[in-house]
């Protein structure tokens, strides 16, 4: 149901004072509540020649440092497995799935509340305090599919636009005891071709 639909019912329901049969939107994807996925890690996005960039690419200006691509806590071939915990009401098509993640290398990722999406392309996203017991910062995650409507569950190809990319944004909080400053970057934003695959 979408924004105009779902207020039209709404406003008739209080209208009529009747009890609200106004349909709630499913969840994106297919991705509702105790869904767990693998997202592999393929390759970084923005400026990669071996990928068609889309609206997803971020410009180039905010992928100039080392940690907006590997070596931070992103790494080429890494497998993370997220669940959805959540799928927030919204007044759109469907409802984007808030994931939590398992151990992202030496990194915890700890849910925070993020704002709803406002549905597709959006796969999952999520907001996160994060520490690898040398820095602590937050993370925002966000799982785009593509605007061309690939199955998101579709494996990447170079030469094709990738079925989905994850933006990933990281702001430091600073480094956590005797740790270096250098160890905790004030901010890395990056994005990155993945695949996904259900677990469930």
């Amino acid at each position: 149901m979408g924004k105009k639909a779902s207020a039209w019912c709404s406003a008739l329901v209080a209208t009529l004072g009747l009890a609200s049969s106004c349909k709630s939107p499913g969840p994106c994807y297919g991705l509702g509540v105790g869904s767990r996925v693998s997202i592999t890690i393929v390759d970084y996005y923005t400026g990669n020649p071996a990928y068609p960039q889309d609206e997803r690419a971020l410009s180039p200006s905010r992928t100039t440092n080392p940690c907006d691509v590997f070596g931070f806590d992103i790494a080429k071939n890494m497998v993370l497995e997220a669940t959805v915990e959540a799928n927030p009401s919204t007044d759109e098509d469907c409802s984007v799935g808030v994931a939590t993640f398992g151990p992202v290398g030496s990194w915890t990722w700890s849910p925070t509340s993020p704002p709803p999406q406002p549905g597709r392309p959006t796969v999952l996203e999520g907001a996160y305090n994060a520490s690898n017991g040398v820095c602590r910062g937050s993370v925002d995650i966000r799982l785009m599919g593509a605007a061309s409507g690939q199955d998101v569950f579709a494996t990447a190809a170079p030469g094709q636009v990738p079925p989905v990319v994850m933006l990933r944004g990281f702001s430091g909080a600073g480094p956590i005891g005797d740790a270096s400053a250098g160890a905790c970057p004030s901010e890395c934003v990056g994005d990155f071709v993945v695949d996904l695959k259900r677990l469930n």
